[in-house]
């Protein structure tokens, strides 16, 4: 992980529970969801369903992550909040 600029010459933040940083990888990856392609993943237009092919796609990276081979009928639970 890169570390965050504000993070270079500052105090150690032990904090993590309350914010924390995102490698500048994740954020190149959620900038289009956060910006232009909102749509709930749970709806059934257009703009739902491409957000659902992205977060089935993200379930089934971190899935890989974990070294789960197969597809399970419930994917990895992801915390968001």
């Amino acid at each position: 992980m890169t570390v965050p600029s504000g993070l270079l010459h500052g105090p150690i933040y032990l904090d993590y529970n309350a914010t924390t940083p995102i490698d500048p990888a994740v954020t190149d990856s959620m900038l289009p969801y956060l910006t232009a392609e909102f749509g709930n993943p749970s709806s059934t237009h257009h703009c739902g369903r491409e957000s659902r092919v992205a977060l089935d796609h993200a379930r089934n990276q971190v899935d890989t992550l974990l070294g789960f081979t197969h597809r399970r009928s419930t994917p990895a639970a992801v915390d968001t909040g």
